[in-house]
């Protein structure tokens, strides 16, 4: 299901796409999907921007780089503890696009629960950033358009009054960190293949 997800929101082609998914307590899953080439060195840049942004404990670092067609792709994938979901339940989006403000376009989804509804506001723009939320059963996303390549905060919409609980950094059903594992590598196979396909596309 968290796969046939994460496609459907690729139709508009991003330049960056970022997956988070709560794991083990108190820890998230979070997986980077660009559609350029970057050197591990860039990777490592973007990752301590996000660390700044974002502070808490950073482990199981992985960068690859991954050709799908003519296109190579670069990803960054990590584990961290940082409080990405407010007791509010209000999800971090601002750290990632300032991470990624270089791209024109970037979209952030998260893993959420299935009863979780989406009651904020749909399309905002602050500080030369436009954003608008995508709800659908298991994920939240939201995507970016970028005009400020330089920004560096905004105001994103707050999640109203939510009909379910937002995702929590806790124990999946599927109970052990190799099923969040498994999805986000599904998840990020699913986001490589879109990206070739509308590169092709584009090509034509």
């Amino acid at each position: 299901m968290l796969l046939l997800l994460a496609v459907p929101a690729l139709a508009q082609k991003p330049d960056a796409q970022v997956l988070i998914a709560p794991g083990l307590p108190g820890r998230w899953q979070v997986s980077v999907v660009l559609q350029r080439d970057e050197s591990k060195e860039k990777l490592s840049e973007r990752l301590k921007t996000l660390t700044i942004l974002l502070p808490g404990k950073v482990g199981a670092i992985e960068t690859t780089r991954r050709a799908a067609g003519p296109v190579t792709f670069s990803t960054l994938s990590y584990v961290t503890a940082a409080e990405l979901v407010n007791a509010r339940g209000d999800m971090a989006v601002v750290p990632f696009v300032v991470a990624l403000r270089d791209m024109d376009r970037v979209q952030v989804t998260y893993m959420t629960p299935e009863k979780f509804s989406y009651n904020g506001v749909r399309q905002f723009t602050d500080n030369g950033v436009s954003l608008s939320v995508d709800s659908q059963p298991g994920a939240l996303s939201y995507l970016a358009e970028i005009k400020n390549h330089q920004v560096t905060s905004f105001q994103p919409p707050a999640i109203v009054e939510a009909a379910a609980p937002a995702p929590k950094a806790a124990p999946l059903p599927w109970g052990r960190i190799l099923g969040v594992g498994l999805v986000i590598l599904l998840a990020v196979g699913a986001m490589l293949v879109t990206f070739g396909l509308l590169q092709r596309r584009g090509g034509r």
